[in-house]
């Protein structure tokens, strides 16, 4: 075989394996987008609609235990959003930060109110 034969075929080679390599880690970075989004619904969602639930608990007119019950029921609906908007978010790191920013701010609130 000849020289040249030789190296086209080491050319390919090598072309195809960065190729491999490259598609490798594209597929590595979106498994990990798709686990962060995940956590981001479960353990982000939940933070959210907790908190969320304390203060509209302790915002409701009336007895405490409508409220509360009011409240929890209120946080099936607010869960199903945060999920929703975990796989809705440009990017995953804008997921975590708005599931984040709403449990701080619920949690806050709930916090000073009486």
């Amino acid at each position: 075989m000849p020289s040249s034969a030789k190296s086209g075929t080491a050319r390919s080679s090598t072309a195809r394996s960065s190729t491999a390599r490259a598609h490798t880690a594209r597929a590595q970075t979106a498994r990990l987008d798709v686990l962060s989004r995940l956590l981001a619904a479960v353990a982000g969602g939940y933070l959210a609609a907790t908190a969320v639930a304390m203060a509209l608990a302790a915002l409701w007119p009336g007895p405490r235990a409508e409220g509360v019950m009011a409240a929890t029921l209120l946080s099936f609906a607010l869960y199903a959003g945060a999920v929703m908007w975990a796989f809705a978010a440009r990017r995953a790191r804008s997921a975590w930060y708005g599931l984040l920013t709403v449990a701080a701010a619920g949690a806050l609130l709930a916090r000073f109110l009486p």
